[in-house]
């Protein structure tokens, strides 16, 4: 379903509904805090013909990157919605990241071993690592072109350099099914199969961070810094959780999916892009804007919710 608002809606609405006072005030003092709207976030379907989308990525660029496991194929839908075809012949495909040096790599698996290959802007396709094991997850460093995997079977969280050597960092407690690399480079966030979530620095120190439910199978950080899991409830419903910090507690819902969501990706402003092999489908679902300040040229938060607004305290007097 495709939720539109009618244009300059947006703008109207802002110079009405500003969180924290009103617009005067927020230009006078120019401190820009986002602005809430009481409005259902807008989903549109993604103008991409899949067969079977198994994971999601969106580059520093705003490109959306699409992995599809059937037709063997790596995709891209850049910023103007025009798509093209960036990787063919990927025999098990299963994850994709962008390296911001090195460009797309795909993490391809088959009968207990793996590959990655890289994807050139210049369009040129090559194998970068032998994987001598089972892989799960594949993460990439922001700053030097380094990749990072995990052995599913013994927890062996491993290092890809950029020339395909591999490195041990250290072995988690547990087997593996995914793991993802944090915005700075410094530490790689490792799913467990029991649902704990192990934080491993590039030093091979180590720490439990959270918890979420053995249904869990994927990992991906939020760009408020924050980590979400996508996970199965006990009902079977797709749904979108923060890590509890104990194993009693109930981990926070962030969002629900539609069932058969099998990966997500979060962009800058964290507005969620999700693959659907059931649906066929890439869906975007925006619930966060931008828009120029015409005064000052600072960039304001406009934020779409359908949550009450807090009771605002009277400031008038009452006998």
């Amino acid at each position: 379903m495709l939720c539109r608002l009618p244009p300059g809606t947006l703008m109207i609405i802002a110079t009405l509904v500003i969180s924290g006072g009103t617009l005067g005030e927020d230009l006078h003092q120019h401190k820009h805090l986002p602005i809430t709207l009481r409005s259902r976030p807008v989903i549109e379907r993604l103008p991409l013909r899949v067969v079977d989308p198994v994971d999601v990525t969106l580059t520093d660029f705003g490109d959306t990157l699409v992995a599809d496991r059937v037709g063997r194929v790596l995709l891209r839908i850049d910023a103007r919605g025009e798509s093209s075809l960036i990787g063919r012949e990927l025999d098990g495909l299963c994850r994709v990241v962008d390296s911001p040096q090195m460009g797309a790599h795909a993490l391809l698996t088959s009968r207990g071993s793996g590959r990655i290959v890289r994807m050139t802007e210049a369009g040129v396709q090559h194998e970068v690592a032998q994987l001598p094991f089972l892989p799960a997850g594949l993460g990439a460093s922001p700053f030097d072109g380094s990749l990072y995997t995990s052995n599913s079977r013994t927890g062996d969280v491993i290092k890809v350099e950029a020339d395909g050597t591999l490195s041990t960092i250290v072995r988690v407690s547990d087997t593996t099914k995914d793991l993802v690399v944090n915005a700075l480079g410094t530490t790689v966030s490792v799913l467990l199969n029991s649902g704990k979530i192990v934080s491993v620095g590039v030093d091979g120190s180590r720490e439990t961070v959270g918890y979420v439910p053995a249904t869990a199978t994927r990992l991906v950080y939020h760009p408020d810094k924050f980590l979400v899991a996508l996970c199965e409830d006990a009902v079977g419903k797709t749904v979108l959780l923060k890590p509890a910090a104990s194993r009693l507690q109930q981990p926070p819902v962030f969002a629900g999916a539609p069932r058969g969501t099998k990966a997500i990706a979060f962009d800058t402003l964290g507005n969620l892009t999700l693959a659907n092999p059931e649906l066929r489908a890439i869906t975007r679902v925006t619930s966060r804007f931008e828009q120029r300040c015409d005064d000052c040229g600072k960039m304001m938060m406009i934020k779409l919710s359908t949550e009450k607004p807090a009771p605002q305290e009277s400031t008038r007097r009452s006998f």
